[in-house]
């Protein structure tokens, strides 16, 4: 059965109790990664400057604490595909 590395548990136990208990139950059918939950003014701001967000810090939902969105892809993420999407530039 699938399960969440230690990295993906750390960035979804920044997310709403809610949150985390969905992608608790996603992970056991579909292998998935959680690339980010709560995010700090600086990373925002960030990547609402590179054209990666729409909304600055603190109006985006991961800017609330716990976070209101996260983001997931399925692994193994195969980086030949992923390689533009505007959520996995810049996080590894």
């Amino acid at each position: 059965m699938p399960r969440f590395g230690k990295k993906s548990k750390q960035k979804l136990e920044t997310c709403d109790k809610r949150l985390q208990e969905i992608f608790n139950e996603v992970v056991k059918t579909v292998d998935c990664s959680i690339l980010e939950g709560h995010r700090s003014e600086a990373r925002q701001n960030e990547l609402f400057k590179a054209n990666k967000t729409k909304v600055r810090h603190p109006h985006g939902r991961h800017n609330h604490n716990p976070s209101l969105a996260v983001d997931v892809c399925p692994y193994p993420i195969d980086w030949m595909i992923e390689k533009d999407s505007i959520y996995l530039q810049g996080l590894y």
